[in-house]
């Protein structure tokens, strides 16, 4: 069946009693998926705080654009550690994605072409600059991931290229054995099934 295959893996430092600020959305909607990944800022209980205001401002807002759920973000996480927030729409009408994002999230899609997408630099809730939507052709075969900081963004393909073999939850699970760092870790994969 044509569709979306997501796995979603969060973990908090260990220490911080299971309190962490990385928090990763994926959520149906009528012509395909929402996803969101949040990367408050630091550890505990206060990135935890700020990751869960981040949660219920998506929940609240997910259904307009973009770039609004961001400034809405921005407006929600004053006062709190902030945040790097990265987030998609993914349609199976258009084979495509929309994506915008702030801050230190990785967002690569693999498949025939690979991208990477490129994060405006800030802190949302603190200081952001204008966020920029973004739309690239999101394929059958394709895959997407978004990674925190608590995963290594820079590895070698020829390394590591059988990360893409298995399932979504195989592809997720990979990562956090092979680039895990000493940190909350958080990584949403999305395939993309004929």
């Amino acid at each position: 069946m044509r569709g979306y295959e997501t796995a979603i893996l969060c973990e908090a430092m260990p220490g911080n009693n299971g309190l962490g600020g990385d928090i990763a959305l994926a959520l149906e909607e009528q012509d395909g998926s929402f996803v969101c990944l949040i990367d408050a800022l630091g550890h505990g209980e206060a990135a935890w705080k700020a990751a869960e205001a981040a949660r219920k401002c998506i929940l609240e807002h997910r259904n307009g654009k973009l770039i609004d759920l961001v400034l809405q973000l921005h407006t929600d996480l004053a006062g709190s550690r902030g945040a790097a927030v990265a987030c998609c729409r993914l349609s199976l009408s258009r084979n495509s994605l929309q994506y915008t994002g702030i801050g230190n999230i990785s967002t690569r899609i693999y498949g025939l072409k690979n991208r990477t997408l490129i994060s405006r630099d800030g802190v949302v809730g603190y200081s952001i600059p204008k966020p920029v939507l973004l739309e690239e052709p999101f394929l059958p075969e394709d895959t997407l991931i978004l990674s925190s900081d608590g995963l290594k963004e820079h590895f070698s393909l020829i390394d590591h290229g059988d990360f893409l073999k298995g399932s979504s939850h195989e592809t997720a699970q990979y990562m956090f054995r092979h680039f895990r760092k000493e940190d909350d870790a958080s990584c949403i994969v999305v395939r993309y099934r004929r």
